[in-house]
């Protein structure tokens, strides 16, 4: 059954109620505490550049299903996968009850895998692969946005927006893991941090402290 009712006579087209009020769908959320981390694959262009488009989907299937087979392995979930990038979240739509550290344990296991990847890498890949990672911990809206025509699970505030910035900072900063404060404020007795950098980031008006995630702390 069609959503939309065209008249041909009047060549006008409109909302066919009858099916709209039929439909099952909730365009609800939820306000939690949670931490979130974005994965960038470094130099995907170049990459992608000198493989066939077939060879390289294959080799970002691979990566992307060891990837994410640690995110869910720490209880995180997958909500989106952006072409070479991923967005995980830790605390929504199910808290893990630790959810700062399940985060922060999966991006240092990501690089963990990466060096691991990088001794067997296959032949056709020249140099070393490097990625980026941004970890922000805040309150967030977690729920289905859209309309009738399509609606997905989204989440959305500073978080989101914080993670995402510290993720591209990654580059000019010159470390593959960048947390926020709030994350530090969480796990400072249980993360080793190299140095603290002060960065004006795009699109925050506050000074956002930042911290390199070097390892976890021996229990």
């Amino acid at each position: 059954m069609s959503y939309i009712k065209y008249d041909l006579n009047n060549n006008s087209c409109s909302l066919n109620k009858s099916c709209v009020c039929n439909l099952d769908y909730k365009l609800t959320g939820t306000h939690l505490n949670a931490s979130m981390l974005f994965f960038d694959l470094r130099g995907s262009t170049t990459i992608a550049e000198k493989l066939e488009p077939m060879i390289f989907s294959e080799f970002l299937s691979e990566l992307f299903t060891d990837i994410m087979d640690l995110i869910y392995g720490n209880g995180g979930t997958v909500n989106k996968i952006m072409g070479d990038g991923i967005f995980a979240t830790f605390g929504c739509p199910e808290t893990t009850g630790d959810d700062a550290y399940q985060c922060t344990k999966t991006a240092l296991q990501i690089r963990e895998y990466l060096n691991t990847f990088n001794d067997v890498r296959p032949s056709y890949l020249e140099h070393e692969i490097k990625c980026g990672i941004g970890i922000s911990t805040g309150k967030v809206f977690a729920g289905n946005i859209g309309s009738i025509r399509r609606m997905e699970y989204t989440v959305l505030g500073d978080a989101v927006n914080t993670a995402s910035r510290l993720e591209s900072l990654t580059k000019d900063i010159g470390h593959d893991i960048l947390i926020d404060g709030n994350t530090y404020n969480i796990l400072k007795d249980r993360i080793n941090i190299e140095t603290t950098e002060i960065s004006h980031v795009k699109g925050k008006t506050e000074v956002l402290k930042i911290f390199k995630l070097i390892s976890l702390k021996d229990k």
